[in-house]
């Protein structure tokens, strides 16, 4: 049975996930966790509560979603990627789909995953990166890093403002020890 479940190859992995039943997930039961990060690889899990949509009355559902991903060239790869689903729990049942406002905003679609090279697209200030999003990415990198803002905000602007690039090239010139120790003083 596991092996007829089993799909390989870019073709076969879109065909399948393409005649997966249309979904509706709640975004209030979401949960990403990032187990490994490094430049090298990445291994995160999805987790959250979802509902088939169609005419009949289907019974909520647990998805758990896992993935390692790897870069190639300038962008990322899915090199492996297991999905299981399961009953919701009696718990999960009780609290999913709550807000009305916030189920009725997301966009009904099926899942799809390309296992593909997706290359990595540089947010460059003046093409759709406003200052709000360059503080965010500049508060959120100085999180990861631990560097203060200044750093950070240094390391994404000669960077192109690409935030998987910062943190990249972050990562190599620390194993270098090529950052400076004031880079951490907050």
């Amino acid at each position: 049975k596991r092996k007829r479940l089993l799909r390989r190859g870019k073709a076969n992995i879109l065909a399948y996930l393409t005649s997966l039943p249309r979904t509706q997930h709640d975004p209030a039961t979401l949960t990403v966790d990032c187990s490994i990060f490094s430049p090298s690889i990445i291994m995160m899990t999805v987790t959250g509560v979802f509902r088939e949509v169609g005419d009949r009355k289907y019974p909520l559902r647990s998805f758990h979603r896992s993935f390692v991903i790897v870069p190639v060239g300038s962008g990322f790869c899915i090199i492996n990627e297991l999905l299981h689903i399961t009953p919701a729990t009696s718990d999960q049942v009780k609290g999913a789909f709550k807000t009305v406002e916030a189920v009725a905003a997301i966009p009904q679609v099926a899942p799809v995953v390309s296992p593909v090279v997706v290359p990595a697209q540089p947010v460059v200030p003046g093409m759709g990166a406003d200052i709000a999003t360059q503080q965010q990415m500049v508060t959120t990198l100085a999180t990861q890093s631990g560097m203060n803002l200044n750093w950070s905000e240094r390391c994404l602007s000669q960077n192109g403002w690409d935030f998987n690039r910062a943190v990249f090239v972050f990562s190599e010139l620390q194993k270098e020890g090529k950052i400076p120790a004031d880079a951490f003083i907050k």
